[in-house]
């Protein structure tokens, strides 16, 4: 995805997805704005706050060093702090958003077909997830969402998870 950098609002939105996440096309792309922002030394201020914003996550990753919540980070090697790889341990993980919501919709709309929550749980997870895999992952959707579902009327859920 490519962000738009020509704005502040922007440039924040950007800067708190990298302070957030993993995303080597975004660290790119930030390295590469401030790399030509610093070039051209009449456009950039050692003051700008997004820069020292910017300067601020990196320098902290790569140190040990506290963020904003005073949570201990741990020392990050450039590449990690600049958010170009993971972290040692860590993986990239597929976003599993729209699957829980299907699966959610699913259990609520199951149970209120007479199903028990366990059966509906199960019969979620044999269709949504791999063989013999699932069942907790739905449970955590169900718990996330049956709240919101609940008041949903059943033509919706099966629209959801159709």
């Amino acid at each position: 995805m490519k962000w738009d950098l020509s704005s502040d609002e922007g440039l924040d939105a950007a800067l708190c997805n990298f302070e957030a996440g993993h995303d080597p096309e975004l660290a790119l792309q930030l390295a590469e704005y401030f790399n030509q922002r610093l070039k051209d030394a009449d456009v950039v201020s050692i003051q700008d706050p997004l820069f020292i914003r910017y300067f601020r996550i990196v320098m902290g990753r790569l140190c040990d060093d506290t963020d904003e919540w005073h949570k201990q980070r741990k020392r990050s090697t450039p590449e990690q702090a600049f958010g170009f790889t993971l972290p040692r341990g860590k993986h990239q993980r597929e976003d599993t958003e729209l699957r829980d919501i299907r699966c959610a919709a699913y259990v609520v709309w199951a149970r209120r077909q007479g199903q028990t929550k366990l059966e509906a749980i199960g019969e979620a997870a044999n269709r949504f997830h791999s063989a013999d895999a699932g069942d907790k992952a739905v449970e955590k959707a169900y718990i996330k969402y049956q709240d919101v579902f609940n008041g949903f009327p059943a033509s919706v859920l099966e629209n959801l998870f159709a």
